[in-house]
């Protein structure tokens, strides 16, 4: 990477590609080969981020080797992307053939993938994790100083691209649920001659009985499929 106008130059367009991104994954992919592109020891990346249950997920790679790290880190919850969520800061990997934190993961990565060196970069939106990136080298303390700030700066664009991408899904599913569930209030008012908030109570009384999300019960009545 060259001089400071030339980084901020080359995250603006980043963060432009990432955010014309309609779909999550399509967010996640971009930003995993962006790393690559942008971070000069970068050879390949993954990127985790929070799940709605609040554990982590991996979305997205660059290629095996990304995908194959990280799944050690699911594996055994240790890792440097693991660590650079929970504390919300950058932790480097200079060698992975003498680093003696987590040493399930250390071992399997060694031995199955050509990455020696490394660094898990949070994703921050303020003071708050959301996911965090991995990326790695081929060879040993590969991540110079301006590597791991040019990652920081990346880092901060991709979280807010990823955080803008869940915030679009999560308004589309809450729009289709509130369609699909006035479409079943309007089939039941019809049908059995009642009042929108008897409809509302007889979607309610039927998902608790039958242990489903009110939006699984309301899309049966709609479909045809309800169940009595």
């Amino acid at each position: 990477m060259g001089d400071n106008s030339d980084l901020a130059h080359v995250l603006a367009v980043v963060a432009q590609a990432m955010a014309a991104e309609e779909d999550f994954t399509s967010v996640i992919v971009r930003a995993c080969r962006f790393a690559v592109e942008t971070i000069e020891a970068c050879d390949h990346a993954d990127v985790m981020v929070i799940a709605p249950g609040g554990g982590l997920t991996v979305p997205a790679a660059t290629d095996w080797v990304g995908i194959r790290v990280v799944s050690f880190e699911e594996e055994f919850a240790e890792g440097p992307c693991v660590d650079a969520f929970r504390t919300g800061t950058t932790i480097d990997v200079p060698e992975l053939t003498t680093e003696e934190r987590w040493p399930r993961f250390i071992s399997r990565c060694v031995a199955e993938t050509p990455v020696r060196s490394c660094v898990g970069v949070p994703l921050l939106l303020g003071d708050r994790p959301i996911g965090a990136f991995d990326l790695y080298a081929g060879r040993p303390h590969a991540f110079h100083d301006e590597d791991r700030a040019a990652a920081a700066l990346f880092a901060t664009h991709a979280a807010i691209a990823i955080a803008a991408a869940r915030q679009r899904v999560d308004f589309k599913q809450a729009l289709a649920s509130r369609d699909v569930i006035g479409q079943a209030k309007g089939i039941l008012m019809a049908e059995s001659k009642i009042t929108a908030d008897e409809a509302f109570d007889v979607l309610r009384q039927a998902s608790q009985r039958l242990n489903q999300k009110l939006t699984a019960v309301a899309r049966a009545i709609v479909d045809g499929n309800a169940t009595s």
